[in-house]
């Protein structure tokens, strides 16, 4: 039954979107194949990275002055949702999937906070090759963000804040493992990463 406020005595709901939008949540919570969060711990047990370490303060990842990328080791991602909530103030910040081996190929789901923009790039041999890019949705700045994108047969949707941004195809899938990563300068925090069927 819904919980929000609109939720009527006769057991509908006048507010269908939260409704769905709550289930979709929950669902995807109860769902997960695997699932990292920064709540409780001050140890970074599980993510693999070179250059200056992250920082775990508050419930929360955050990167070095330099940025810098983490890999989740126990996270695996071909098909399904792969999700995060991150706070973005400043830079840019992300998740990364597809990835393969030592290389930085694969696809990243990109924040710019500076731009207001949300994009899906496709990394391969060192370049970058922007699929989509879209609006980040508001809150834009010093905002926390829910993150996601489902995988199914090539497809890659894009949500910000449960909130269709763009659809993108691509079937060339170069690995399996996922990671979040931050530019220089970026004033980011993450709270989780999860995969979801």
């Amino acid at each position: 039954r819904c919980m929000c406020p609109a939720h009527t005595a006769q057991g509908s709901c006048a507010n269908g979107e939260w409704a769905r939008a709550a289930l979709v949540l929950q669902a995807a919570v109860s769902a997960a194949r695997h699932e990292a969060s920064f709540l409780g711990t001050r140890s970074l047990e599980g993510w693999s990275g070179g250059g200056e370490p992250w920082a775990i303060a508050s419930g929360t990842a955050t990167p070095p002055a330099s940025g810098g990328s983490l890999r989740w080791e126990s996270g695996s991602f071909e098909a399904g949702e792969l999700m995060s909530h991150m706070w973005v103030k400043r830079g840019s910040a992300g998740l990364r999937y597809g990835l393969s081996g030592p290389t930085e190929d694969g696809f990243e789901l990109r924040i710019d906070a500076d731009a207001k923009r949300i994009s899906l790039i496709k990394r391969t041999n060192g370049t970058e090759k922007t699929l989509e890019s879209g609006h980040l949705l508001p809150p834009h700045l010093g905002a926390w963000h829910r993150l996601s994108v489902r995988v199914e047969e090539g497809i890659h949707r894009v949500s910000n804040h449960g909130q269709p941004v763009m659809v993108v195809y691509d079937n060339d899938w170069p690995g399996a493992e996922v990671g979040i990563f931050a530019t220089a300068g970026a004033d980011v925090h993450v709270s989780d990463v999860a995969v979801t069927d």
